[in-house]
C-alpha cells in the first residue's frame, strides 16, 4: 500500500508538470529573444502567434533577424516528458523545437534545438533555446534566450 501511495504521488506530481500552458511563457510578452549564432552575429527572435490544443504541442509564428536579415517564421515547440523527467526539477521544462522560414518555395529549416524553460513564480521565467540554424551557408550553432529582459527586471528592482 506504501508503495502505491507513492507511485501515485509520484505520477500525479510529474503529470501536473504537463498540465501547464506555456503559451504566454513562449511569446515572452510579444518581446524579443536575443541571442548569438555562430558565436558572433546578432539574433533576435520573436513569436507573434502561439497556438496550443494539448499544453503538449505549441504551432508558432513570429519574426527572426539574423545576419541582418528579417524573416517570417513558423513551426512547432513539442514537449518532451523523457528529457524533462532527467532534469530531476520539477520548475524545469524541456521541450524539442523546429523552426522554419517561410518563403516563396516553401518552408527552408532556420532552427532544430531545445528549449528549456525555468519556472520560477511571481518573480520571471528563464527561457533558453538552443540548437543549430542552418542556411545556404551550412550549419551554425545558434542559441537565443530572455536574459535581457531578466536583466531589465532585475534591474528595476534596484530602483
Amino acid at each position: 500500500m506504501k508503495y502505491l501511495i507513492i507511485a501515485l504521488l509520484f505520477c500525479n506530481l510529474f503529470s501536473a508538470q504537463n498540465k501547464v500552458d506555456f503559451t504566454e511563457i513562449i511569446k515572452n510578452n510579444t518581446d524579443y529573444f536575443e541571442g548569438k549564432k555562430a558565436e558572433k552575429h546578432d539574433v533576435k527572435i520573436k513569436f507573434d502567434s502561439v497556438y496550443s490544443s494539448n499544453q503538449k504541442e505549441y504551432l508558432v509564428k513570429g519574426v527572426a533577424e539574423i545576419d541582418d536579415k528579417i524573416l517570417n517564421i513558423s513551426g512547432q515547440i513539442i514537449f518532451n516528458p523523457k528529457e524533462t523527467k532527467k532534469l530531476r526539477d520539477r520548475s524545469m521544462y524541456n521541450f524539442d523545437v523546429v523552426l522554419n522560414a517561410e518563403n516563396a518555395s516553401g518552408p527552408t529549416p532556420v532552427f532544430d534545438g531545445r528549449l528549456n524553460i525555468k519556472m520560477i513564480p511571481k518573480i520571471f521565467n528563464v527561457i533558453v533555446f538552443e540548437g543549430i540554424y542552418q542556411d545556404e551557408n551550412g550549419k551554425n550553432p545558434m542559441n537565443f534566450d530572455n536574459s535581457d529582459q531578466i536583466m531589465k527586471y532585475l534591474e528595476s528592482l534596484k530602483k
